[in-house]
């Protein structure tokens, strides 16, 4: 029965690469496109411990892209404390991330909670780095760049539908914007996060030492 499914799986994804997550703790990935995928996606049983797998990059000095097709991973709090799919140590939970997932590390290491929880990654591996914000006309943006006489170590904007998210795509000898475009927001790379001044990401929850 285990292998009708699979058949059918296969059939459903077009013969692409597919990798069962709680099969083994060793891949190596050999197609530049395919799908990472839990137990039920292949109507096997889910283990009840904790699945951990290493993904080998093929490209050396590349690229691999995580999309998530599917993804119902449901933890207790926020921090994804008790149920999580974790990729090189960041964790995902909830409901399907709108972001994607990249990594120019040559092994990636996922570990995965998967009682009662599902999910189907889609990878495409790239031969260049491709963990950069670039823009929507695919421009790698700069950072940081000097715009109104501040400091952006991201994308800036993004505060209205006339005014979407955007980042330097030259600068002069001073850093100060020149050509700009507008960032590509379905990359993780361009996701605008907390940060200081000097460009450092915030941290939260934390506790003020000044209060108690």
């Amino acid at each position: 029965m285990k292998s009708f499914y699979l058949m059918l799986l296969i059939l459903v994804y077009c013969d692409a690469s597919i990798y069962h997550i709680c099969d083994d703790s060793h891949f190596e990935i050999r197609s530049k496109t395919g799908y990472i995928v839990s137990p039920d996606r292949l109507k096997l049983s889910a283990p009840a411990n904790l699945c951990v797998v290493q993904f080998e990059n093929p490209v050396s000095s590349g690229s691999i892209v995580f999309k998530f097709n599917h993804f119902e991973v449901y933890s207790s709090d926020s921090q994804c404390s008790d149920a999580f799919l974790s990729l090189n140590g960041k964790r995902f939970c909830g409901w399907k991330p709108s972001r994607q997932f990249c990594s120019n590390e040559k092994v990636i290491t996922a570990e995965f909670s998967p009682f009662n929880n599902s999910f189907e990654l889609f990878y495409e591996v790239f031969d260049q780095d491709a963990c950069t914000c670039f823009t929507e006309t695919n421009q790698r943006c700069i950072f940081p760049f000097v715009y109104n006489s501040e400091v952006h170590h991201q994308c800036a904007g993004g505060n209205s539908i006339y005014n979407p998210p955007f980042c330097a795509t030259s600068v002069d000898a001073d850093g100060v914007l020149a050509t700009r475009g507008n960032c590509n927001m379905s990359l993780e790379a361009c996701e605008q996060k907390c940060s200081t001044d000097s460009g450092l990401e915030c941290i939260f929850p934390y506790e003020d030492v000044a209060t108690g």
